[in-house]
């Protein structure tokens, strides 16, 4: 993209900016050449898609496949987390890369965490919670 009559910006690659800057006096070209700059990359962003209900005793399938990275960089690695459930559950969060699951085995709210890396740094964390009720079984 030229940004002004002599400068042009080349684009970001990995969090290095290339710039392109050329000097003219007149019509004498006096220098130009391509210099690297760090840029400053954002954090990834960790995607759960929000909160939801479920009926007891069904699989509660969770996808973090939207989570991204502004920055370009991939693959991005997932650690997910059973941060809190019903006290009489004893259901174990299953994760698998972008995706995780659970067995609703009590009434009550689950609330799960993702955390992403870009294999720089961690994203923030994304939470849902899952609210599971016992309709059709009482």
């Amino acid at each position: 993209m030229t940004t002004e009559p002599g400068r042009r910006v080349a684009e970001r690659q990995r969090g290095i900016l290339f710039i392109s800057m050329i000097v003219i006096c007149g019509i004498l070209l006096i220098a130009g050449r391509m210099v690297p700059v760090s840029a400053q990359d954002s954090k990834p962003i960790a995607s759960i898609g929000g909160n939801f209900n479920v009926n007891l005793l069904n699989t509660v399938r969770l996808d973090g496949s939207y989570s991204y990275d502004p920055g370009g960089r991939s693959p991005l690695s997932y650690s997910w987390e059973l941060v809190s459930k019903p006290e009489d559950s004893s259901t174990t969060l299953i994760p698998d890369g972008p995706k995780a699951s659970f067995g609703a085995d009590a009434v009550g709210a689950y609330k799960v965490k993702l955390v992403v890396n870009n294999g720089f740094e961690d994203s923030e964390p994304a939470y849902a919670i899952i609210t599971v009720t016992k309709r059709g079984y009482e």
